[in-house]
């Protein structure tokens, strides 16, 4: 699997095959920044509307920006 670093951009593109650390599908789409990780996962920054909100997020439901 990838490895990201902290304050790399990230697009969260969904794969439906594996459910773990799957963000909720609204986020499909969403670019993020990188700002720590969490076990296995990545913590993704992203703006939602006005709110800059955290997701936590594997790497298999991420891809380089």
């Amino acid at each position: 699997l990838q490895e990201f670093k902290e304050g790399e951009a990230v697009h969260i593109v969904l794969d439906p095959s594996i459910q773990k650390g799957m963000p909720h599908i609204r986020f499909h789409g969403y670019t993020g920044k990188i700002m720590g990780k969490q076990g296995e996962a990545y913590l993704v920054s992203v703006r939602d509307g006005g709110k800059q909100k955290t997701l936590i997020v594997r790497p298999e439901h991420l891809r380089r920006g």
